[in-house]
């Protein structure tokens, strides 16, 4: 008889979310990248990095069971708190 815990994949599971942090850090290094080349990146190439960053979040937020509105209830919260604004 198989357990519950038998069928789940935890070595998949914990090789997934590695890569979706590393696929986050790559998207929060090219947003550093077109920064640092401000000048020559127009707005919406910084935009789309931003948003990369942005998606990957929500990807590996959802991989660790955090739903989509909680994650979103905590960034609500941030910009109602000023949290993490640079003065």
């Amino acid at each position: 008889m198989n357990s519950p815990v038998s069928n789940v994949d935890v070595f998949g599971n914990m090789l997934r979310i590695e890569k979706q942090k590393a696929k986050m850090l790559e998207n929060v290094s090219n947003l550093y990248g077109a920064m640092l080349v401000a000048k020559e990146a127009t707005n919406t190439e910084i935009a789309d990095c931003a948003a990369s960053v942005i998606n990957s979040v929500y990807t590996l937020c959802r991989s660790l069971g955090v739903t989509d509105d909680e994650l979103e209830s905590s960034l609500e919260n941030c910009f109602k708190l000023d949290k993490y604004m640079v003065q």
